[in-house]
């Protein structure tokens, strides 16, 4: 996946992920919306993933 940590204007990382959950959101939280949990399992570096 692709992340942007920070904003978007910063540069990528590329990292593996494993979904661990998705559940609904609770109370207040707009409609439509999931909350997803992630492992992050690698990430991509200059030699390769790591």
């Amino acid at each position: 996946m692709k992340f942007h940590k920070g904003s978007a204007a910063t540069s990528p990382q590329y990292l593996r992920a494993q979904v661990r959950h998705i559940s609904a959101p609770m109370d207040g939280k707009p409609d439509n919306h999931m909350v997803v949990g992630l492992l992050f399992l690698e990430k991509l570096g200059e030699e390769g993933w790591v």
